[in-house]
């Protein structure tokens, strides 16, 4: 008995024991969150006075907190509770927030809100802090704010209303009434004036270009002009069909409009319900729904308004047509002509087409992209000549005449020209230096060197560019801000008063999140930004003039990452190309032991560069591969330039990676030159598979969504993501054969994974995931069968409902986490020799056999 009680006493310990580690564990993880958050500049108000920061724990795409930081004081308050007020950010420390139905108004200034109920609908005009909102009995307000709430006032209300429009430049508020009457509100006097009534549903109401007329179409496809000028109302007569797609309605600078739609005739194919046909031809190879289709007739119109006169176009032999905003003239193309699948964007000839005369008076320029920008006097058109942008030039309207600006050859582009806001100049940069044409004498100022930029990188102004009719114009007269990030040091320039300087250095990275917010204040002169290094989390700054000052720093404590060590050094291939190669130190790295390294490859530049800060968490790593982890487990990581040579990606890629290697060993002695692993995505999964093709240095590969059958599944496959065919990415892009396979079929085998499996003793891991339409999941099935053939060591891991990438995105995350822990185990097994990870083990001995359930 007292044996029994003993052993459950014991065996009670036990239990307790391990529910106490399993707490442990959990509150570890739960901590282990908070022990890395990082911060992000988001959004500088438009007084420069205040920033919105977000912070991450870097476990998913979402931020956890919201700050607004207090750009003079660095006071800090968290507004992580709300959200959708990115785009309400106002002057003195206002903004406004949506929340279930209320919008609510918040002064930082005073530390007040006051919060709006029963809100169907709101809008904002920051030129002239105005809140314009409509609530579900119909009436609308427009409230004048003030960063003193108590002084906010009610300029007008106005019942029984079902809807508002406000002008882009907040000068007009277009209201529509339940009975169905449109009225206008002068927000420069707050006047209201009846238009019409109508007896129809208003379908889309879309402003002119100047902001003072606007087009209202109704449901019934009735079109009305409304100048708000002389409250002139035009009916536009246009014979639409009873059934059309593709509307495009757009506006010239004299209120003239073109129109073009496809009209749906009642005139079936049947055949398109059960077959589709692709032929020699074919310049449009989009795989068919097999619904029945009806013959579609195009149809394009130009409305003069003050003749009150519709003209209708050519659009036979598929011309289409592209309004600029130039009364007098369109572009008119083929989409189809030039079309031969050998770039990702159709080679196009773009004509100027005169609309009086309904012709084309001359060709302007032949490339792929659509870049067309009008001069603010609407005197001048700037675009492309080539497709590479190596070449632009002007186009007068008044004498028809072109000049060119950048001729190429040995020009390099590094910003694209943008207009000056009064048409008088362009600035742009070419081979690094700053330029500026002039109009009037058609000559070309040097302003300033910049550092000399990275391959493939370039140099980006920092301003919120002035967009209208999808132009872009500078403020020559205020100061512009421009970033580089080069190999050595980054850095900020000025131009201002005819003169480029650089303000700020740092050999660290810079980050402005320009893509999705704007980092600039052009009232307070003020730039917004983050700096980040390997070993430094984010740090956020803000330059305002030529201050720089420190705002925030990530909440990390320094003993998790002062640890980290991170070498650079440059090596060179046979052709004697210069390359580099970073050196990521293991965690507790001593000079006297011997540590494995993981070789990353993908191109001359990566994604995920050691240059950036990253976190050991497996959620935050970059499709499975965390460097930062790697290191904290007893690895270094290099991260290898290569390139394509005139041999093809294969070979260049081995003799790239192995000189790397060999340069590393020459570094840093402490590598373990026979314990070494290679590991790639994407381009980088290619080259991963393709170098160990060609040598046996490495003791494991792991080679992820990796394009290895560069024959079937790239060079004669159809792209479904891009829904033409792939040849374009073997000849040019990435592979860049520069030829097509019947001109060297010798080379394409010599540089396909696939073909060349045969040879590989070094073992694999593939993964891949079954929604990849980029790289579509049958190369990696490919691959496992012809390394499975020859009886290779080899594991295929397949996700479902993953597509290209990996990442912390809610849908993706476990299955990264899991790819992380793969990979850990994948090169602990072979290069640590750790032989107890049961799931490789099973999978690789041959002695035993293993079944499928999936």
């Amino acid at each position: 008995m007292n044996k029994n009680l003993n052993l459950y006493i014991i065996l009670l310990v036990i239990i307790c024991a391990l529910h106490s580690l399993k707490a442990q564990d959990n509150n570890d993880s739960i901590n282990e969150k908070s022990f890395w958050n990082t911060v992000i500049p988001t959004k500088l108000s438009p007084d420069g006075k205040w920033a919105i920061i977000s912070q991450t724990d870097n476990t998913s795409s979402k931020s956890n907190k919201t700050y607004f930081v207090n750009t003079k004081t660095k006071e800090k308050k968290e507004f992580s509770h709300l959200d959708h007020f990115y785009d309400y950010f106002l002057d003195d420390g206002l903004f406004i927030a949506k929340d279930n139905g209320k919008i609510i108004v918040h002064t930082l200034n005073h530390n007040d809100s006051l919060v709006i109920s029963n809100i169907k609908n709101f809008d904002v005009s920051k030129q002239n802090q105005l809140l314009i909102y409509l609530n579900n009995e119909f009436d609308v307000s427009i409230m004048q704010l003030n960063e003193k709430l108590n002084r906010n006032k009610i300029i007008l209300t106005k019942s029984n209303i079902q809807s508002f429009y406000l002008s882009k430049n907040s000068k007009h508020l277009i209201l529509l009434s339940k009975d169905n009457k449109i009225l206008h509100v002068n927000l420069s006097d707050f006047s209201i004036k009846k238009i019409t009534s109508i007896d129809y549903s208003i379908e889309k109401l879309q402003w002119n270009i100047q902001q003072d007329a606007f087009l209202i179409k109704s449901n019934k496809n009735k079109f009305k002009l409304v100048d708000l000028n002389t409250y002139n109302i035009s009916e536009i007569k246009i014979p639409f069909p009873e059934k059309t797609s593709a509307i495009d309605i757009s506006f010239f600078s004299n209120n003239d409009l073109f129109i073009s739609f496809n009209e749906i005739t009642n005139q079936p194919i049947p055949e398109t319900q059960y077959i589709d046909i692709w032929q020699t031809n074919s310049k449009h190879l989009i795989p068919s729904s097999f619904s029945l289709k009806y013959i579609t007739l195009q149809k394009a119109f130009v409305y003069k308004t003050a003749e009150n006169i519709l003209t209708q176009l050519d659009t036979s032999n598929d011309t289409n047509y592209l309004n600029i905003g130039v009364p007098g003239f369109l572009l008119s193309f083929n989409p189809y002509l030039k079309q031969d699948f050998s770039t990702s964007n159709a080679i196009i000839d773009y004509h100027l087409f005169d609309i009086k005369k309904l012709k084309n008076i001359a060709l302007l320029t032949t490339t792929t992209s659509k870049v067309f920008s009008l001069s603010k006097d609407n005197k001048h058109l700037l675009y492309p000549k080539t497709s590479d942008d190596a070449q632009w030039e002007i186009l007068s309207f008044e004498t028809l005449k072109k000049t060119p600006i950048i001729k190429g050859k040995s020009e390099k582009v590094n910003l694209t020209p943008i207009w000056s806001k009064d048409s008088k100049s362009i600035i742009y940069a070419s081979n690094s230096i700053l330029k500026i044409f002039n109009i009037e004498d058609k000559k070309i100022r040097e302003i300033g060197e910049f550092i000399k930029a990275n391959q493939g990188q370039k140099i980006y102004l920092i301003n919120n560019k002035q967009k209208e009719n999808n132009s872009q114009f500078l403020n020559l007269k205020s100061p512009l801000y421009f970033y580089v990030n080069s190999q050595t040091d980054n850095r900020i320039y000025i131009y201002e008063k005819d003169n480029l300087q650089h303000i700020y250095e740092t050999d660290n990275i810079i980050n402005l999140q320009t893509n999705f917010n704007n980092p600039y204040s052009d009232k307070a002169n003020a730039v917004l930004f983050s700096i980040e290094n390997y070993n430094l989390p984010p740090k956020i700054l803000i330059l305002q003039g030529r201050k720089i000052k420190e705002l925030i720093n990530s909440p990390i404590d320094p003993d998790l990452y002062s640890w980290r060590k991170k070498v650079e050094f440059t090596y060179s291939d046979k052709h004697k190309v210069t390359l580099h190669g970073s050196l990521l130190y293991p965690k507790d790295y001593n000079p006297n032991k011997k540590y494995p390294m993981i070789v990353n490859v993908y191109d001359l530049t990566f994604s995920n560069s050691l240059n950036y800060f990253t976190t050991p968490l497996p959620v935050a790593s970059h499709s499975g591969f965390n460097p930062t982890l790697l290191s904290e487990k007893g690895y270094f990581v290099l991260q290898a330039q290569t390139y394509v040579s005139e041999e093809g990606a294969t070979i260049s890629a081995i003799d790239c990676t192995v000189n790397a290697v060999e340069k590393a060993l020459i570094v840093e002695h402490a590598i373990d030159k026979e314990n070494l692993g290679i590991i790639g995505h994407s381009f980088g999964g290619y080259k991963s598979a393709a170098i160990i093709t060609g040598t046996d240095i490495f003791k494991a590969a792991i080679a992820g969504a990796g394009l290895y059958d560069i024959l079937g599944q790239f060079n004669f496959a159809y792209s479904y993501m891009r829904l033409m065919p792939d040849w374009y990415r073997t000849e040019k892009v990435q592979l860049n054969f520069n030829q097509k396979y019947s001109e060297n079929p010798e080379k394409y085998y010599k540089n396909s994974p696939l073909l060349n499996a045969y040879k590989i003793n070094t073992p694999i891991l593939l993964w891949t995931g079954l929604e990849d339409i980029n790289v579509p999941w049958k190369n990696t099935q490919k691959m496992f069968l012809a390394l499975k053939r020859e009886k290779k060591p080899v594991i295929a891991l397949f996700y479902n409902k993953i597509a290209h990438n990996l990442s912390r995105q809610k849908n993706e995350a476990k299955a990264n986490i899991d790819l992380t822990y793969r990979i850990i185990d994948w090169f602990d097994y072979h290069l640590k020799n750790n032989k107890d990870i049961q799931w490789i083990e099973n999978g690789l001995n041959l002695n035993k056999y293993s079944k499928s359930y999936l």
